[in-house]
């Protein structure tokens, strides 16, 4: 027996929680690029390297414009994926 996700939940998210998310995650976006020599050491140990930061903080960008072209277009590079 195979189960399907249920996506329903996906279908009910405010207008105005996406644009936070958007907004949240060009704030990671933002943070990860300014600390990189700070951050990556750390991240490398906590992930065993198989996150490079590069990585992380383009699908941040990538997921940003997605929850709010709007809003981060002109802060973000758009992601080229």
């Amino acid at each position: 027996m195979t189960t399907t996700p249920n996506t329903d939940r996906f279908n009910h998210i405010d207008a105005a929680d996406l644009v936070e998310l958007g907004e949240f995650c060009g704030f990671l976006h933002d943070w990860l690029s300014a600390e990189r020599d700070t951050l990556a050491p750390s991240l490398r140990r906590f992930s065993f390297g198989l996150f490079p930061i590069e990585e992380i903080a383009a699908d941040l960008a990538r997921y940003a414009f997605w929850f709010d072209p709007n809003e981060t277009a002109d802060r973000i590079e758009r992601p080229t994926r």
